[in-house]
């Protein structure tokens, strides 16, 4: 399996610096959540992985539907702007899950979300859900946002809306979600490119 597909993990201030090392090929760090909330290890971790020579990372944003979509959108747009690896090599993504994701209209404020931050960057964000919740997500699909499907101890994973996943959070093990990207390091650079200017 791992031939493959790159090898790499998602962290947030629940993981210390330390573990961002060289083990993986790509790794996704918390940049923010809902309206106000930044992850206070967001930059020191990117720092870290460029120090380390893990020249693949993400960003993702944990999303809060109680409020508007374009308040969690402005959060998570500051806290990347300005970054050398944006529209380089950051995949970025929208972390929905538990109630927040079991809200009225769930999808469609994703789908909202997403296009804001697609307009704002020219990147195309992938999305991070359950399995479990794929079959809900067609808005989203039509609007070609991609896969980053959360399915633990599968022989694949479920996608149901999508064609295909993009990152799949396989299992959690010595407290740190295992991904995998579904390519090479050139298609995974694809996922981070802004077409802003083309």
């Amino acid at each position: 399996m791992a031939s493959k597909y790159l090898s790499g993990c998602d962290m947030s201030l629940w993981q210390p610096d330390s573990r961002v090392t060289a083990d993986f090929d790509f790794i996704i760090f918390k940049a923010s959540e809902g309206a106000s909330i930044g992850d206070p290890t967001f930059i020191s971790k990117l720092e870290r992985a460029k120090a380390v020579g893990v020249d693949l990372v993400g960003a993702y944003h944990y999303a809060r539907t109680t409020n508007t979509p374009e308040t969690d959108a402005v959060n998570f747009l500051r806290r990347i702007q300005g970054r050398p690896e944006l529209g380089h090599n950051m995949i970025l993504a929208l972390d929905i899950e538990g109630a927040d994701l079991q809200r009225a209209g769930a999808v469609h404020w994703c789908k909202r979300w997403l296009d804001i931050v697609y307009a704002e960057t020219g990147i195309k964000p992938v999305v991070y859900v359950s399995a479990s919740y794929t079959k809900q997500f067609e808005e989203v699909v039509a609007g070609d946002y991609g896969l980053w499907v959360a399915h633990w101890n599968a022989k694949k994973p479920t996608v149901n809306a999508w064609p295909f996943w993009a990152v799949w959070q396989y299992e959690v093990r010595d407290n740190l979600d295992r991904d995998y990207f579904a390519g090479s390091k050139e298609q995974y650079l694809k996922y981070c490119k802004s077409n802003k200017g083309e």
